[in-house]
Formats: C-alpha cells, structure tokens, sequence
C-alpha cells in the first residue's frame, strides 16, 4: 500500500480531512498451496471527512524566578530591600517564599524582605530566594547582591574672628566641614572659658568674665548615620586685659631710657648639650638682673611689650651643631630672666646658627666706638682681630618689641671674667642659678724667702 493525503487543522483535537488516496496490491496465499490459490488485490482507496485527536499538546513550561535588590550600594545600618519575582507558576496555586542569606540574616516569607545590615563589615553580601507553589518541579531559585561600603569620617575647620578680644568681648566661631559620603552633619561646640552658643556652622564665644590668656574653642560635627561618626578640630580666641590708664609720657621715656638692652656674651661652645644651665659669665648675668628689673617695671605701662632674643654663634663648627648652640644660648638668656621675674610668655627667641654673623669691618667699627676702651685697649684688641670677631659673634642679641631698640653690642672687655669669654677653648665655670655669683677672692701672693 502506498499512497497519501492532506488534513486542515481545524482546533488542538478536530482536523478536516480533505484527501486521503491510497493504492493497494496484495499477492498472499491465506492456506496451503495445494488447495487454497493465491490472493491477488489490485485497488485503490479515497477518503475524507473529520479527524478527531485526543491528548497530547505542548509541554508545560519550567516556572523561574528572579530578584533584584535595592539600593545595590549602601553604609552599614542602613536598610536593604531585596524582591523576588516568579514566572509560569500554576495560578491556582499559591507561592510560598523561603529566604537565605551569605553573611547576613534574612527573616520573613514574603516575596519582598527587608535586611538588617547592623553591624555589617565592608564587603559583599548575597541573599538567595526560593520560590515553590507545591507541585512537583513546580519550584525556582533566584540570589541578589549587595555591596556594604567603607564609611569616611567627615572633615573639619574652624577659626575665630576675631582673634584677639578684650575681657568681656565676644568672638565668631565659623566652621567648615564636610563629609566625603554626602552625608547630613550635625555641629556642636566647646570652650575651655566663657560660654559658646550655636549649632550651625557659626557660634558666638562671650568671654563674660574670663580671666586673660587663651581659650580654646573645639568644633565637634558628626554626620546622620545610626552609627555617626565624628571629626572635631580647635581654634583659640586670646582674651587680653583691659589696658591700663596711660602712664604720663615722660614717664614711659624714662623707664625706656633706662631699659638699657645689652648683647650678652658667651664662652666659646657653651652651654652643652650636656650642661644647658652653664655659660652664662658673672659679667653678663649682672647685666641680666638689671635687664629683668627694668623689663618688669616696663611691662606696668606696656603689657605687651616683648623681649626679643636671637642667638648667633662664631663660623666654627657645623651648620647643625651652631643651629643647636645659639638655640640654647637663647633659652639660657630666657629662663635667667624668667627666674628673675621677667613673664615667660613674653619672650620671643631665635637662632640664627651662621646666619648673620658680624664681619671683620663690623668688629672693627665696633671696637672703635666702644667708648669704654683706652687707646692702649683698643690697640690690644686690633691686635687680635680675628680672636675679637669670633667672640663677638658669641652673643645673644636683645630686641624691644614696642620700641624696636636693638642691644648695644658694647664688648665686656674691661670684665674681670673677660679672658674667659675671649678663649677660643671655651672654659667653663659653674653655672649661674638665680642670682649672679661674687667674685671669687684673691690670695695674696706668698713672700719670697729672705736671702741667706
């Protein structure tokens, strides 16, 4: 049989059938040769009419899911949403939703959780879904992840304007700050004295009735995080006294005038490192008892005058060993006077090592307007030039702030400890502590013995 034929698809189980020919041959014996003969069938066959097909159809499709999380990037303690979606569920079926979590805990069993990401480290974090409405492969899976950020601090300056106020007076704090996160700040603020208001960036320091000297203003800011973190930075207001009456004109010439500023000298490499009270000669503490007294006086009618010392040193040895020698010139001259009264706070010291060192022109000039040489002096000293420049540069130079009077560079030449600040070797006695030492006492020479 061989033929063909051709349906109409009409629905899912009913076709038309609008054709369908076949030609049949058949040459089959249906018995024993010798009684039955063989069958011989030569036709052909038409059909049409309707096809009717039952089961069968298109496979179901696998359900699937998917999640999504939101934000994706976050700081620790801020929330996370993560949903998940479902696909070719059975719609007479209920989903159910389990959740799990890689490094976080996740509760709940809606299609749409939230996580609590307290406490969390900076890193990476997955959460995972599974969905399933009961049936057999009626189930799917799908993750999500999120990332924890490393949080920034916020950052912070603040100035006062201004500066310096009079007791009673008020100064303006301003802040800026910022934060590298976008974040919301929150300001505060602190004083050592007085009372500070504000919590903006800008705050009002009253010094009501504080005493004079510094106060130290602290800015403190933190951003809006359940875990805030903080910045602070400072910045002083100085409250001054009031000024005094002013003293009568001639008065404040005559205590000037008796403000008689002298370089001081000292030995050849004092003081030590190892003996920074040292170095200072009779000669030139005698000077500094007087220098205090008058400075003292002084400071009645001018209280911020300041005393200005700079320390210079001979051209020997190294730029780093004459940076540490004058600078420890400069504080020996600083507390002597501090020990005698002056205030230590109104000081101001320098140490110029090499730098500006006196020349033999200089020296020389020096020596000739020294109007407490004798000739005969004064020739001693011309003789030893290059002695006399080395020592000259051995000093401490003393400036007035209010007036700008510099020292007298007058050499103690006519000292009795003389020979010691002139020695290139740098002899050393023991030092001088608050007050200046007597002269030691000369003995009488021994007599010769009588001739026999």
């Amino acid at each position: 049989m061989f033929g063909g034929g051709l349906d109409i698809k009409l629905s899912r189980h009913v076709a038309f059938r609008l054709l369908r020919a076949d030609y049949v041959i058949s040459d089959y014996r249906f018995g024993a040769s010798p009684v039955t003969p063989n069958t011989e069938i030569r036709g052909a066959r038409l059909q049409t009419g309707l096809n009717f097909m039952f089961g069968g159809g298109e496979p179901p499709v696998a359900p699937s899911a998917s999640c999504s999380v939101q934000p994706t990037e976050i700081f620790a303690g801020e929330s996370v949403t993560v949903t998940a979606t479902g696909s070719n569920f059975s719609p007479k079926r209920t989903v159910k939703y389990s959740w799990n979590g890689t490094g976080v805990k996740v509760s709940g069993s809606d299609s749409s959780v939230q996580i609590d990401t307290t406490g969390l480290q900076p890193g990476s974090y997955g959460v995972t879904a599974n969905l399933s409405d009961g049936r057999k492969n009626g189930s799917a899976s799908c993750s999500a992840k999120f990332t924890v950020k490393e949080p920034r601090p916020p950052t912070i300056s603040c100035s006062a304007n201004p500066e310096r106020v009079q007791t009673g007076g008020t100064a303006t704090i301003t802040s800026t700050a910022s934060s590298p996160d976008g974040r919301r700040l929150i300001y505060s603020y602190t004083a050592s004295s007085g009372e500070i208001t504000g919590t903006g960036e800008t705050a009002t320091l009253n010094t009501g009735n504080s005493q004079p000297g510094r106060i130290t203003v602290t800015c403190n800011v933190s951003d809006d995080r359940v875990q805030p973190l903080t910045a602070t930075s400072t910045t002083m207001v100085i409250v001054e006294a009031p000024p005094p009456p002013p003293a009568p004109a001639p008065e404040i010439k005559q205590l000037e005038a008796k403000l008689a500023l002298h370089s001081i000298y000292f030995p050849t490499a004092r003081p030590t490192v190892e003996n920074p009270d040292g170095g200072l000669v009779d000669s030139q503490a005698e000077i500094l008892v007087t220098l205090a007294n008058d400075f003292k006086a002084y400071l009645k009618y001018r209280p911020d005058a300041h005393l200005i010392l700079g320390g210079h040193a001979d051209p020997r040895g190294s730029e780093e060993y004459n940076k540490g020698l004058t600078q420890r010139r400069v504080d020996r001259t600083k507390n002597f006077l501090v020990e005698h009264g002056a205030p230590a706070d109104h000081f101001e010291t320098r140490s110029f090592g090499k730098d500006d060192q006196l020349t033999t022109e200089q020296t020389k000039e020096l020596i000739a307007q020294n109007p407490e040489l004798s000739p005969a002096d004064r020739q001693k000293m011309m003789n030893n030039l290059r002695v006399m420049v080395l020592a000259n540069n051995r000093r401490v130079d003393v400036t007035l702030s209010t007036t700008g009077e510099q020292s007298t560079r007058l050499y103690p030449f006519n000292a009795k400890d003389f020979l010691a600040l002139i020695s290139l070797k740098g002899g050393e006695k023991k030092p001088v502590k608050g007050g200046v030492r007597k002269p030691p006492v000369k003995k009488a020479p021994a007599k010769p013995p009588a001739k026999p």
